[in-house]
């Protein structure tokens, strides 16, 4: 293993810190996802309000059958399983689709 990749919780940071002052050759670096979603959901109000708009539109999606089978029939279209990185994937699909 040559670099590592963890959260940014304090206690992985420490867990990296002695890993690379252990084992020189490790390199440890925060999630980039995850520090991305940490800055702009605590710091900016506007993309805070877009990811509440964002979660209304999927909890929407999924709760009625029909837009979901309709997004389902647009060729291109794909689901992503929810997960870790679900606020980073929703915000590079929502800024994707906005006008330029």
């Amino acid at each position: 293993m040559v670099h590592l990749v963890t959260d940014s919780a304090p206690n992985y940071k420490a867990a990296g810190r002695l890993l690379s002052e252990k084992f020189p050759t490790i390199a440890w670096s925060p999630c980039a996802a995850h520090c991305i979603n940490l800055i702009l959901v605590g710091k900016l109000p506007m993309v805070l309000d877009l990811v509440k708009r964002i979660s209304k539109v999927t909890i929407f999606v999924y709760n009625h059958k029909w837009p979901l089978s309709f997004l389902r029939k647009i060729p291109g279209w794909r689901e992503h399983p929810s997960g870790r990185n679900s606020f980073c994937y929703q915000f590079h699909c929502s800024t994707k689709s906005l006008p330029a």
